[in-house]
């Protein structure tokens, strides 16, 4: 466990979260499923930190355990340095204050039956905050892009990008210090969420945030967060500056996801993405969770659980830049280099030496000698020549 900063508003110390299941037999045993195992993130003013990882990997629990929605099995979650353990429900009006969440879903987070202007002004009257209510509504209207016409209009009556709008706005009403985004953008548009991204991180400097976007999309992190860690089964298996971790990222686990973001005219993937299963986390493994999936898997890491640890905790005298990863090949220079400038750009790594890029099931990577490659299914053939490009079409 690592102590958190003194001073940051929230942390998470060793957090731990664990639930009970249904027996499977009238008899059977009790089986609990680990949400979250370890884990240490600490939120000082103005961070911009991203939790990434793929779905069931803990990151919204590890949200309503921040937000005091839930308490953590082991561990603690201080704010403001204060174990909120042993603080009571009264006690936790200034967390509930400071710290606000933007949910995934902007349609299931709105009540239909309120205007905007009800919606924005309701933490307002909860947290009994003393300040013009009208005045802080157009504030906020202002701030998120919406016009003073939206206050008197209901949910349904918007888009999704401009429900988030609106949930933004509810949720920076009560002056937070920090913002949880729990997958704001998945929900909507290609074109809109460029659109909140950047509205996110314009409120930010606006306003002093600290930010914590929680997403499964790299591309989204990156272009908004300082800061990344990354979660695999419940636990930070790599976190570091976000440069540092899309450059050179030290966690095979990671690796994957990188090389797993699609782009276009980006080819096939450097290496195929592990195909099998994660372990189950009601029977997780001893050593590291990721060994079933790894393809540099070696004895120990099936025996021993890898600490997260930088090179400096490893080989004194190197400088980490604040990096660490769960590995046991981690910073030892055993793994094969990253292609730097392929990550940087968004686009897949080289295949290692002596591994032929995958082309897709059933389909060959290229068309034979002197042929050319056969045309999707139901596809037209090739026109005979001086023949039109494409048939015409009737509604075109």
């Amino acid at each position: 466990m690592n102590a958190a900063p003194a001073t940051s508003i929230v942390a998470a110390e060793g957090v731990a979260r664990h639930y009970r299941l249904a027996r499977t037999s009238l008899f059977g045993p009790r089986r609990h499923l680990t949400a979250l195992r370890g884990v240490d993130l600490a939120v000082p003013p103005g961070d911009r930190v991203g939790v990434v990882g793929e779905s069931g990997s803990g990151k919204s629990t590890l949200a309503r355990i921040l937000l005091g929605l839930e308490r953590p099995d082991e561990g603690r979650v201080t704010y403001g340095g204060q174990d909120l353990a042993r603080a009571a429900e009264r006690d936790l009006a200034g967390l509930r204050r400071d710290v606000q969440i933007v949910f995934q879903d902007p349609m299931g987070s709105l009540d239909p039956r309120l205007t905007v202007a009800d919606i924005v002004r309701e933490p307002l009257r909860a947290l009994r905050i003393e300040t013009d209510h009208d005045a802080r509504l157009a504030e906020l209207l202002d701030a998120v892009r919406l016009g003073p016409e939206a206050a008197s209009r209901y949910p349904h009556e918007f888009s999704g990008g401009q429900r988030q709008r609106i949930a933004i706005a509810r949720a920076l009403a009560p002056r937070p210090r920090v913002l949880v985004a729990d997958e704001p953008v998945s929900a909507l548009d290609v074109s809109v969420r460029a659109q909140i991204l950047n509205l996110l991180a314009d409120l930010r400097d606006a306003y002093d945030l600290a930010l914590v976007l929680i997403s499964h999309d790299l591309a989204v992190v990156r272009h908004v967060c300082d800061r990344v860690l990354v979660m695999h089964l419940g636990e930070v298996v790599e976190e570091g500056p976000t440069e540092r971790l899309f450059t050179d990222p030290q966690h095979p686990y990671t690796r994957a996801l990188l090389q797993a973001i699609p782009t276009i005219g980006g080819g096939l993937p450097a290496a195929p993405l592990a195909a099998d299963d994660p372990p189950s986390p009601t029977e997780l493994p001893v050593g590291c969770a990721y060994a079933s999936r790894c393809p540099h898997v070696f004895d120990r890491c099936h025996a021993e659980r890898p600490p997260l640890a930088g090179p400096s905790e490893r080989d004194a005298g190197i400088d980490t830049a604040a990096q660490r990863a769960a590995c046991h090949l981690a910073f030892s220079g055993a793994l094969p280099p990253f292609d730097r400038q392929a990550a940087a750009a968004g686009r897949h790594a080289t295949a290692p030496e002596g591994r032929p890029a995958t082309a897709p099931e059933g389909r060959p990577a290229t068309p034979p000698e002197g042929r050319p490659a056969t045309p999707p299914e139901g596809a037209p053939a090739t026109p005979p020549e001086g023949g039109p490009a494409t048939p015409p079409e009737q509604d075109r």
